[in-house]
């Protein structure tokens, strides 16, 4: 409490400052299919629909998404909020561990580090889980760095939160098992704890397991029907990076998500490296700091590598290593270069991180950015609202393909088959007879259609780009009632 009361000014400041900065950049629309996915468990869980997709282990997202949309009925915006809220004891936690690990500047730095982060801002802005992740795993390391120092309530608090990970995403209980072991394992041989504080601590982990398991079993209707609702992607998630190739391809996505997450702090962390200057004071392996970051580190490192890396969001277990390690370079920077201005310097380091809040507001759509937010929000907000205005619900199908078929499924449930463009496959289906007009939501879907079939467009508010020109034109095609219509995923027969 007393370490509490000591920060309690600039947690107070950076949690104000984390909460309203997010605030006017929020995404309005889901961001692609598994933001629509945790939009549709809102509503109804169904697991075999990809409500969530699998694993399904999202419960605490869920349920905290849920509790904000009693307020504020928008499903988008609920899992935005439950991530600008998430953001916001991301900061502080990573300041308070700055702190614990380090000195006050190395938590002031970290802090602002991830308050400015491309990367860990744009994810805070969209409705997905990666935030609430980032968050949660800073606190396990938190509780993991006091259970180490002997602390009988940290190392049941770290074990009910290290249970109760798995219910944000199913990696981070596996990811820092090692380091709660270890932390927990130290304290039990220098005797700080009893072998009865170490069965409690598990027992604490599986009432933090059980308190999303169990409704997840009871909701996919019992352990049988779950494993069978995940065998598929269990299957082909293990495959993901089975070749050389692949896993070239994971370490070029790290190269690219560890520049945007540090952005132009990259630029003084080269210096070091060109001056082959080791950018972080050593630390010795029996230091308890190392051996945290290697267990922290390791195991999201090497799955990613070599199992599985999608997204950059992917990486937010280990992420806060990174910016940890990168204020501690900074910190370090000012320290060898005392003999200079201080105040100049401290303007150095303020200046590179004001550049990547202007990365983020400022920068290209074809990176993390709030221009990439804005124009995925144009390019679908601008679809819908013309569909709706054009094309009656009662005759209408809505067809696209690949991430934007989910969107099709929710913002067009009104409309006949909305979930069509998840199931089509080459072989042709037939639509219902009550259907007399196609939309295509996008370019890419139907690329093999035969000349003799006529595609309407329909011209839609231009970008800011001329490039954008191909993308706000909504195609469609209209047939008569008496005709039959079949539709396969590249190509459509009318008779």
């Amino acid at each position: 409490m007393a370490r509490f009361l000591q920060h309690r000014w600039p947690l107070l400041v950076l949690f104000v400052l984390a909460i309203a900065t997010p605030l006017p950049f929020q995404s309005q629309i889901l961001y692609e299919h598994d933001s629509v996915n945790f939009a549709w468990v809102m509503e109804e869980f169904d697991l075999e629909r990809h409500q969530p997709h699998a694993p399904g282990t999202f419960i605490v997202l869920i349920l905290s998404a849920r509790l904000l949309n009693l307020w504020l009925q928008d499903a988008n915006q609920s899992l935005v909020m439950v991530n600008i809220i998430a953001i916001a004891i991301a900061t502080c936690a990573i300041y308070v561990l700055g702190n614990l690990w380090f000195n006050r500047t190395v938590g002031w730095i970290a802090a602002f580090l991830m308050l400015s982060s491309p990367l860990i801002w744009f994810y805070s802005e969209v409705g997905l889980s990666y935030t609430l992740e980032l968050a949660w795993v800073i606190l396990i390391a938190i509780a993991c760095h006091h259970s180490r120092k002997g602390d009988r309530r940290a190392l049941l608090i770290s074990a009910l939160l290290l249970g109760l990970s798995g219910g944000i995403r199913p990696n981070t209980p596996i990811f820092l098992l090692p380091l709660w072991s270890v932390a927990a394992g130290l304290g039990w041989r220098e005797k700080s704890y009893r072998a009865t504080d170490i069965i409690l601590a598990l027992g604490t982990g599986a009432i933090g397991v059980s308190l999303w398991g169990i409704p997840l079993l009871i909701l996919s209707g019992g352990f049988d029907a779950y494993v069978s609702a995940i065998q598929i992607w269990l299957d082909s998630h293990l495959k993901d990076s089975d070749s050389l190739q692949e896993i070239i391809s994971n370490l070029r996505l790290w190269l690219y998500t560890l520049v945007m997450t540090l952005g132009f702090v990259t630029i003084p962390l080269l210096r070091f490296a060109m001056a082959r200057r080791s950018p972080i004071p050593p630390l010795a392996i029996r230091d308890w700091r190392t051996q945290a970051i290697l267990l922290w580190s390791f195991p999201s490192i090497f799955y990613l590598t070599f199992v599985h890396f999608q997204r950059q969001g992917h990486s937010y277990t280990v992420i806060p290593v990174v910016v940890l390690l990168t204020a501690l370079a900074l910190d370090r920077y000012l320290q060898q270069n005392c003999s200079r201005s201080p105040q100049s310097l401290k303007i150095w380091i303020v200046s590179f991180i004001l550049c990547n809040s202007l990365l983020f507001i400022w920068g290209p759509s074809q990176w993390r950015t709030w221009a990439k937010i804005q124009d995925y929000d144009r390019f679908v907000e601008v679809r819908r609202d013309t569909i709706y205005q054009n094309f009656p619900p009662s005759s209408t199908t809505v067809l696209s393909s690949g991430h934007y078929a989910r969107l099709v499924s929710y913002y067009f449930r009104d409309y006949f088959s909305a979930t069509l463009g998840m199931i089509l496959t080459d072989d042709f289906a037939l639509l219902d007879p009550r259907v007399n007009t196609l939309v295509l939501f996008d370019s890419r879907i139907l690329g093999n259609l035969s000349p003799d079939i006529e595609v309407q467009e329909l011209s839609l508010p231009q970008g800011d780009r001329a490039s954008d020109a191909e993308h706000y034109r909504l195609r469609y095609i209209q047939w008569q009632p008496s005709q039959e219509v079949k539709v396969s995923n590249q190509s459509l027969i009318i008779k």
